[in-house]
């Protein structure tokens, strides 16, 4: 036995001696003491987490021998039972509550107020109130449907699956709401019968005043199970967010992703027949196009490394050579271009000229006019790169071409000499 039901058997064997000594003192009221008793012992018994057969049973005989009323004996009992059979020892975490009969639980005054004219606010709050007062505090999925379904057959509108699957939200939210304003419910119910009326006297005297007793028009279980097939309890499901791999916008997006004529990426499939792996394929197919044509390849010029009068090469490369990503672009469209050959038969054939490498000098005749104006390319030089600055008049020297710290040369008065500085520069610093 724990040491917590130790000390509740204890606590009630304490209480005993307590009322029977009240008993012989005159002047007092024996049976509003015992009211009392057992409110506190009631409140403080559905607490109670885990326990086992065998104490449950002892907690049985020692509350029989006490001086309590049938009603306060039947009651405790009943608890004990629920502790044992739905708390079991190896977790305190208690269980959702199951009830499959909700409108059943509301009162006329419950029914009137949903079938009114008044706010969805006001019908979802009566909704919660009356969850609280019977002592629904952690309802189960099958009890949120069932509440919810009985909300929409007594007069709550939610045309779309979305909109039931919000006012499902707003009634959990409003629970817990309710659940945190009322004390405490004096037994925590894990399975709640069919009928209001056999609840615990506790919990029906909690629920119930006595001018708004449980209705006795309860819609049918058909009319119910019928609304309860149409809520969706989680946002993943299909009703929610939608069919596809793009939810409620993915036939649009099919739709207006297919172009016409001869651009459609699917021939002459319609679009509706393309699958949603399929169109995202092409949609980003026809982004690269579009992005290909509207960022073309940077205008880079390459060059070879510039021999030195005293070591010139004997072979004959191509001073400036075109960037091959140019080279491979095809002609712009018209009549010459129905005359072009075969893309696959093109070739890249280089400049070949007969002259040695020219050496820095000559590299610098040859692109010195090009680099006059604002916003020309970056040249690529010997394993380094010259840019022009836009906001002055100078050249930026990079040693090698992944240097983040330049080195600059004015223009001055010669173009041309300031050029040739840079390449020294460059092949100076290898």
């Amino acid at each position: 036995m724990s040491e917590n039901m130790k000390q509740l058997i204890n606590d009630v064997k304490q209480i005993h001696t307590f009322l029977q000594t009240m008993e012989n003192v005159q002047g007092v009221d024996s049976n509003v003491m015992e009211e009392n008793q057992f409110q506190s012992f009631a409140t403080r018994l559905n607490t109670v987490q885990s326990c086992t057969h065998e104490d449950g049973q002892e907690l049985i005989n020692v509350i029989s021998q006490g001086p309590w009323t049938d009603p306060h004996k039947r009651h405790f009992y009943t608890c004990i039972g629920l502790v044992v059979t739905n708390n079991p020892t190896s977790s305190t975490r208690r269980n959702c509550q199951d009830i499959t009969s909700f409108s059943k639980y509301l009162s006329a005054k419950d029914i009137q107020t949903l079938g009114s004219d008044a706010t969805l606010i006001t019908k979802l709050e009566a909704l919660a109130h009356r969850c609280a007062r019977v002592g629904i505090s952690n309802p189960s999925e099958i009890s949120v449907r069932q509440i919810m379904a009985s909300g929409l057959v007594f007069g709550i509108q939610a045309a779309t699956d979305k909109d039931k699957f919000a006012v499902v939200q707003e009634i959990k939210r409003l629970i817990k709401i309710q659940v945190k304003r009322r004390p405490k419910a004096a037994m925590y119910l894990v399975k709640y019968p069919t009928d209001p009326r056999n609840l615990p006297e506790v919990l029906f005297a909690a629920g119930y005043d006595a001018e708004d007793p449980p209705n006795t028009t309860a819609p049918d279980d058909t009319e119910i199970a019928n609304a309860a097939r149409t809520i969706s309890l989680r946002r993943s499901s299909r009703s929610i967010r939608g069919s596809g791999l793009f939810g409620d916008a993915g036939n649009t997006l099919a739709t207006a992703a297919a172009p016409a004529g001869n651009m459609n990426p699917w021939g002459n499939m319609m679009s509706g027949q393309c699958g949603p792996m399929q169109l995202m394929g092409s949609m980003l197919q026809m982004m690269q196009n579009m992005t290909a044509k509207n960022n073309p390849e940077l205008d880079i010029t390459y060059f070879n490394p510039a021999a030195r009068a005293g070591n010139r090469l004997g072979s004959s490369a191509a001073a400036v050579q075109p960037n091959p990503a140019q080279a491979a672009l095809p002609p712009p469209g018209g009549k010459e271009a129905a005359t072009q050959p075969n893309a696959n038969e093109l070739a890249i054939t280089p400049n070949i000229v007969e002259d040695p490498m020219p050496d820095a000098e000559e590299v610098a005749n040859q692109v010195k006019d090009n680099k006059r104006q604002r916003g020309a390319p970056t040249t690529k030089y010997n394993g380094g790169k010259i840019h022009r600055s836009d906001t002055f008049s100078l050249w930026r020297v990079f040693i090698h071409e992944q240097d983040r710290v330049d080195k600059k040369i004015k223009f001055g008065t010669d173009m041309k000499a300031s050029w040739k500085r840079a390449l020294d520069m460059i092949d100076s610093g290898k």
